[in-house]
């Protein structure tokens, strides 16, 4: 779902004006929310399970569950146009974090 119009991040990467290349990166930040109500079978892995994708669009992408207390997960994802790097933690709070 995250990578599904990762498209966008490649024209931000090859824009030269920096202002479109904000509106290419604004627009995939927000493009996560258009699809949040399909379906899709839910990722609930063991701990240590990874699940990878490779060469579709030009992407890698690896995740993998580091801990389940508290609730761990790590993802990596890249192309010729960027590297995207996601790490969630879930405390009592119920935080997530984006790195």
């Amino acid at each position: 779902m995250l990578m599904e119009y990762c498209e966008h991040l490649d024209k931000a990467d090859e824009c030269e004006d920096p202002y479109m290349c904000m509106v290419y990166a604004s627009t995939w930040a927000v493009s996560v929310y258009f699809a949040y109500q399909r379906t899709w079978k839910p990722f609930n892995p063991i701990l240590g399970e990874t699940y990878e994708m490779v060469n579709h669009q030009g992407i890698t992408f690896i995740a993998e569950q580091v801990s389940h207390h508290p609730p761990m997960g790590a993802a990596h994802c890249e192309n010729a146009h960027f590297t995207y790097i996601v790490l969630q933690i879930s405390f009592i709070t119920q935080s997530t974090i984006s790195i």
